[in-house]
């Protein structure tokens, strides 16, 4: 560790160029070879115990997974082949790629449906009142106090604000759609200036909130969830009998349930084909000890075994036992890896006419990618271009103005309770369009006082107490 720092101050000088990238891009793919090595027998075996209970659940994991948990044990067996080089590993690279989007594109289905039920909910919550008995009655002057305590319980400026959506999200919505529209618009007027992606990520968010964002294999994705989905957005919520709700109900809880299994399922596999992206995308450049290398496989190798069976098998108690000799490596090998990435940019830009000439190139190319491989974000986009365009005033009105009009058009669709349950998801993802501590007071007394729907009114006032008791 202490040469590696030594050879980042003496090339962030400008000392020992040539062979500081060298030693640096080595040391590099050294690291992460090792750490996405170990990282991979975690989590494979983490994989393996989800897909069990899973299984005793009732679901059927192979088919939920749609053929990806079958690409990802054949990509498993190929990173446990030593000396993966050449055509080998160049198709190890496009296999991982391809799997990896396929992951991304069942995910953004998953994400679908999420949204779909989250909007589901909210109108159940709001005619529960109407099938069951209220509990004690709720002061609202008492709430309200309550809520603001809440809200300022807490003097970090990012969770005031969290606290503040969330609570908009589940008052009362008794709002003019042209209102609602001019926050949107105002809340992206606040990005001006800053880069496009910022407020294209916002609108996605927007969008997706919004249910405008439907991918084209949403059907596909779970047929099971779409089914599902097709029952509850049918249900006429203003004639709802006890019957039908209590109906509606269980189908809500049993979709909830099958997309947490599968959004946890497809999560971990997309976490371990990064790792095996970054395996083959470093194999060609990396030394690694051989002890530990054997252990790793050897761990891999019972797992793979236990998924070629297909019987679903718990995983035997001294299995565990294998994962002695790599206490504390993947935390150290992190630690080294993240003191490069920290300056992987930096350099790269410092000498990016001089790596080409040194033949490093291609190294450093792949290093960019295996940064965002290992990154926080599992589902980050591999090709973004890096650019950072202003968005200025003109850019975010058009884009705002695009918005409005679709935003438009789809709460006309709705139902009353829908296209309420719509806006108020998404003012959730805007920033607070009420700014000082009395204009929040006085909506929250405003959401409260102005709701006539007795079921209504009570189911938010007890949602807001459980949120602000948790």
């Amino acid at each position: 560790m202490a040469e590696l720092s030594t050879i980042i101050r003496q090339l962030q000088k400008g000392k020992n160029v040539e062979s500081g990238l060298a030693l640096f891009s080595s040391s590099m793919m050294n690291t992460a070879n090792r750490l996405s090595f170990v990282r991979l027998a975690m989590n494979f075996c983490t994989l393996y115990e989800v897909a069990v209970e899973m299984q005793k659940e009732g679901i059927d994991v192979a088919s939920a997974a749609g053929g990806s948990l079958e690409l990802l044990c054949r990509l498993v067996e190929t990173a446990c082949r030593d000396g993966i080089c050449g055509e080998a590993q160049e198709q190890a690279v496009v296999l991982a790629d391809n799997l990896r989007e396929s992951l991304m594109k069942q995910v953004r289905g998953l994400n679908y449906y999420y949204d779909c039920f989250a909007v589901e909910e909210y109108v159940l919550n709001r005619v529960e009142y109407r099938f069951r008995a209220p509990g004690a009655p709720y002061s609202e002057d008492l709430l309200r106090q309550e809520i603001m305590q809440y809200i300022t319980s807490d003097q970090d400026r990012i969770i005031m604000r969290d606290k503040i959506s969330s609570v908009i999200g589940q008052l009362p919505l008794r709002m003019t759609k042209q209102r609602f529209l001019q926050i949107v618009q105002d809340g992206l007027s606040v990005y001006t200036g800053s880069e496009q992606r910022t407020v294209s990520d916002l609108i996605y968010m927007i969008r997706t909130s919004a249910l405008l964002e439907e991918p084209e294999n949403a059907l596909q994705s779970d047929p099971e969830l779409a089914g599902i989905y097709a029952k509850l957005k049918d249900i006429d919520s203003s004639s709802l009998d006890r019957e039908s709700y209590e109906a509606a109900g269980k189908e809500l809880e049993k979709g909830t349930n099958r997309l947490n299994n599968l959004q946890d399922l497809a999560v971990l596999e997309q976490g371990l084909v990064n790792d095996l992206y970054v395996i083959f995308l470093s194999s060609p450049y990396a030394m690694y000890d051989v002890e530990e290398r054997s252990c790793v496989h050897r761990l891999l190798e019972q797992i793979l075994a236990l998924f070629r069976t297909g019987t679903w098998r718990e995983v035997p108690e001294d299995y565990y036992d294998g994962f002695l000799p790599l206490e504390g490596v993947q935390e150290r090998l992190y630690e080294s890896f993240s003191q490069c990435d920290a300056v992987l940019e930096e350099l790269s830009e410092s000498y990016k006419k001089l790596i080409p000439g040194l033949m490093l190139d291609k190294i450093f190319c792949s290093l960019s990618r295996i940064s965002k491989l290992l990154s926080d974000n599992l589902f980050i986009d591999l090709e973004e271009n890096g650019r950072k365009d202003k968005a200025d005033e003109a850019y975010v009105m058009q884009a705002g103005g695009k918005l409005r009009t679709e935003l438009e058009a789809h709460l006309k669709k709705m139902s009353k309770l829908r296209a309420r349950a719509v806006m108020s998801k998404v003012l959730e993802q805007l920033p607070p369009f009420l700014n000082t501590y009395s204009e929040l007071e006085e909506y929250v007394s405003g959401s409260l006082a102005s709701c006539t729907d007795e079921a209504e009114r009570y189911g938010c006032m007890e949602i807001l107490h459980q949120m602000m008791i948790e």
